[in-house]
């Protein structure tokens, strides 16, 4: 699991809900805090870009693109989510349709059920 966000907040909310998982060696979960710090771990990257699954930010400070410019310019939609908390926004809703990219609101983030099937 690669979780993208500039908050340092949001990373260690996902190091606690997902931590029996890791533990369990169910999952391994990797940090990057913008879109161009994951582009830049090519290695990393191309031996998992079609295997992970992405939990995308959709704006980060100081960076030029988008979560959701990011997951198409990877072509990850079906195994990408956004993960916003600006999940009323109706043209990011549209985006995300046409796009076919899940989205996750941030504030409901934590009453998720995780299971690895």
């Amino acid at each position: 699991m690669i979780v993208i966000d500039d908050d340092e907040s949001i990373h260690q909310f996902w190091n606690t809900r997902l931590s029996q998982l890791v533990e369990a060696k169910t999952i391994h979960v990797r940090s990057y805090y913008g879109p161009e710090e994951v582009m830049g771990d090519t290695e990393f990257l191309a031996s998992h870009q079609q295997s992970a699954l992405f939990l995308v930010d959709q704006e980060y400070a100081g960076h030029a693109s988008s979560g959701l410019d990011f997951i198409e310019q990877l072509s990850i939609q079906e195994n990408a989510i956004l993960v916003t908390s600006r999940n009323e926004d109706v043209d990011l809703i549209r985006r995300c349709e046409s796009l076919h990219v899940a989205l996750l609101p941030k504030n409901v983030a934590e009453w998720l059920d995780v299971r690895v099937v």
